[in-house]
């Protein structure tokens, strides 16, 4: 499914881009195969392909091509009855032998292939594509009320009296509300340095201080609800001057401040409060090096710390010449390049939006994918398996993006059944403690209990946090994000033959973890980490079936998937991938008018402030009320809806109402293009490229709430959607146009 998941994201587009790629914030291409959900779980842990017969339930290998057969696993080959697993060990025991399958069939010799261990799915589980290897690049979310990111003292931030350079990309989600980018003054006592968006004169303007001293204003204001980069540069000459998008705006001569420091605060003044609503992208501080001497191009791809990145005349040099003090806001986790600890206060997010083109389409191999678990009944199960009870060496690793929506004390990862169970003796669990932000690992054993736990917030929310849980001989270490914990000796065997549960602890339902897991891998025999060691380098990349690979969930096997990788969708009811229509590309996205929608939960990357598109090809199986995207399911105030409804196209606000309502009358089993956009204040609808009705007014900030496509306030859809886009950000339609005569560009 893995080659099927990269052909339907690649689709036809070709080498076309998209400009605005880097706004889209949902786009599903609607093809791949007939009949595909998102609710299928595949195992790529165990891989096997062999030529074998079958003659009542046994199977008979003749030849094994590549990996080991293994006891629990599915097979698919020409002629197998679907569902069929491998039982037990005959005369083979992973390579040609005989073995016991769950069906009787009489089947040819033929190719045939494992698909790992069956895994069970419980409540709404769901996958998709969003993963720690986002192609889009990253930023960080503040809420402009509690969220803020802080760095202890570090004589590296103290900038003092020579020069420097503060940079980062900023995208404010309100064009009234001011607030704090950086601050190194601790309760405005030192003379450190402040940069601040203040909304004056009905705009927002950049604003320098030290202590309470006000050094430079920008001549210019910045753009809300758009990517804008700003940077301060001071020279060897005491010049200070203010950058916008490269482009000087306020500038001081007689700078001769002292810039000291005590710490530094991202998003909030030092003394508290002042917090801006926004996103940031690669935040990255300086010291001793003026990167321009006048205007420059900004960069357009991830900045680092030895390159400069900027471009133009005025760039002396591509070498970085000072010492970076400060690089974030860039990665998929809360993460200080330069190696200073990051505290993270409130619940700021890491989100996969950022100013940058992508440089290649979404790739299952290279990206991967991810499973959702909503907090509230959705967990996976596999059956006992002896690949999966470890003794000797082992490898327990992967990642987790936990939403505060589980148990807060302690959410489940990963383990079998738990503490309460009087005749397990080996019983294990992997949790992540929403409270303390930490990782744990837990073993219950016939001579007690053992347990190990990262420091409290190495684990935050709204960020994936890479864990591991390795044992080398008897000795065990658990990692979070590259640091270990002290290690505890234990040879005992883990999972004690009660199965292994995923999201939940089995004896205990209320530890149900909330948030996506991804790169899941269980390697049987082998510590691929040094628990001698008191840290491991994360990885930057997909980790693969290695020997011993006993699981493996990468989550790939998602039907109905997002192109940008920013989004995981429940297909509830029997909202599914259709072959018999497509607009493009050979399939749309089905619904049946009763039961059927797609579910994408609150992200901030869909709230929609400021220019906004969304846009779709549909067709009517039957013409009817229905809802075709909306945020908050019709139920949450401040967020929208889009429906077809009484006879007329409605875009409108929960609480407020339908704000565009013209007129329209579509026919049965025909394609149209419907698209609202919203440019400054003005709300237009076009179909098939055409204007429908008059403009409508709205500056509405559209609350972050759930994604709804099919089913709302208006009632469910029945036909199709192809080709959904969301665009943040930006309104590509503001007059009539030509309607798209192509699908989608994916990048």
């Amino acid at each position: 499914m893995t080659g099927i998941l990269n052909a339907l994201i690649a689709g036809v587009s070709g080498a076309v881009k998209d400009t605005y790629f880097n706004l889209v914030s949902l786009l599903l291409p609607g093809n791949g195969t007939n009949g595909a959900q998102n609710n299928t779980f595949l195992d790529s842990g165990n891989p096997a392909e062999f030529t074998g017969s079958i003659s009542g339930t046994t199977l008979t290998v003749s030849a094994v091509a590549s990996g080991t057969i293994k006891v629990g696993v599915g097979i698919t080959g020409t002629g197998v009855t679907a569902g069929t697993t491998i039982t037990a060990l005959g005369t083979g025991s992973g390579g040609t032998g005989t073995y016991t399958v769950s069906a009787s069939q009489t089947v040819s010799s033929t190719t045939i292939t494992s698909t790992g261990f069956p895994i069970t799915r419980n409540g709404d589980t769901t996958q998709g594509t969003f993963s720690p290897f986002s192609q889009t690049g990253w930023g960080n979310y503040f809420n402009g009320s509690t969220d803020y990111l802080s760095v202890s003292s570090d004589t590296a931030l103290a900038l003092g009296t020579g020069a420097f350079t503060l940079e980062t990309w900023v995208y404010t989600t309100s064009a009234t509300t001011g607030g704090m980018i950086f601050d190194t003054r601790a309760a405005g006592s030192l003379t450190g340095i402040a940069v601040y968006v203040d909304y004056t004169s009905s705009a927002l303007y950049l604003r320098l201080y030290t202590s309470s001293t006000l050094v430079l204003t920008s001549t210019s204001p910045i753009s809300a609800n758009q990517w804008v980069h700003i940077a301060v540069v001071k020279n060897a000459s005491n010049t200070t001057t203010f950058y916008i998008n490269g482009s000087a705006s306020g500038s001081t001569g007689s700078d001769t401040n002292n810039y000291t420091q005590s710490g530094a605060r991202i998003n909030q003044a030092y003394g508290g409060g002042f917090s801006l609503p926004a996103f940031y992208s690669n935040f990255r501080l300086i010291k001793g090096q003026a990167l321009a001497t006048g205007n420059f191009t900004p960069p357009t791809s991830l900045v680092s710390s030895t390159v400069v990145g900027w471009t133009g005349i005025n760039v002396p040099t591509q070498s970085i010449t000072g010492t970076v003090s400060l690089l974030t806001c860039q990665s998929n986790r809360f993460l200080d390049q330069t190696g200073k600890t990051i505290t993270v206060t409130g619940s700021p997010s890491v989100t996969p939006f950022s100013p940058f083109a992508p440089t290649s389409s979404y790739s299952a191999a290279a990206v991967g994918g991810s499973g959702y678990f909503d907090g509230s009944g959705d967990y996976l199960t596999i059956a006992n398996q002896t690949a999966l009870q470890l003794s000797g060496d082992f490898t327990i690793d992967g990642w987790i993006y936990g939403d505060n929506s589980g148990n807060n004390t302690g959410s489940s990862i990963i383990g079998d059944y738990f503490r309460n169970n009087a005749e397990a003796t080996s019983q294990y669990q992997i949790a992540w403690n929403e409270t303390g932000k930490a990782i744990t690992f837990y073993l219950k054993t016939s001579g007690g209990s053992t347990s190990l736990s990262t420091s409290n917030g190495t684990a935050p929310p709204f960020s994936w946090n890479h864990f591991a849980l390795v044992r080398s001989g008897s000795t065990i270490r658990l990692y979070c994000n590259g640091v270990g914990t002290s290690t505890v000796n234990d040879s005992t065997q883990l999972n004690s033959g009660f199965g292994t549960w995923i999201g939940v602890d089995a004896n205990n339902t209320s530890e149900i973890f909330g948030g996506y897991i991804a790169n899941l891998r269980v390697v049987k025999g082998t510590a691929i980490y040094d628990p001698s060691q008191s840290t491991l380098t994360v990885p930057t990349a997909l980790t693969t079936a290695v020997s011993g690979t006993s699981l493996l969930l990468n989550f790939t096997n998602a039907g109905v998937v997002d192109a940008t990788a920013k989004n995981v969708l429940e297909t509830e009811g029997n909202a599914q991938i259709s072959t018999a229509q497509s607009k493009w590309g050979g399939g749309s996205i089905s619904f049946n008018g009763s039961n059927s929608f797609l579910l994408a939960p609150a992200n901030r990357n869909n709230d929609l402030a400021g220019d906004f598109t969304i846009e779709c090809w549909i067709r009517f199986a039957s013409v009817g009320n229905a809802q075709i995207v909306s945020a908050g399911g019709g139920s949450v105030n401040g967020a929208y809806y889009w429906q077809y409804y009484t006879s007329q196209l409605q875009f409108g606000i929960n609480g407020v109402g339908a704000i565009a309502t013209p007129s329209w009358t579509p026919s049965a089993n025909q394609w149209y293009h419907l698209a609202v956009t919203r440019s400054g204040t003005t709300v237009r609808q076009f179909v098939d490229g055409t204007q429908l009705g008059s403009n409508a007014t709205s500056s509405q900030v559209f609350v972050d709430a759930t994604t709804q496509v099919g089913y709302g306030g208006a009632g469910y859809l029945n036909g199709f959607i192809d080709d959904l886009r969301v665009t943040k950000g930006y309104a590509r339609y503001t007059a009539n146009f030509t309607a798209p005569t192509a699908p989608f560009p994916v990048q």
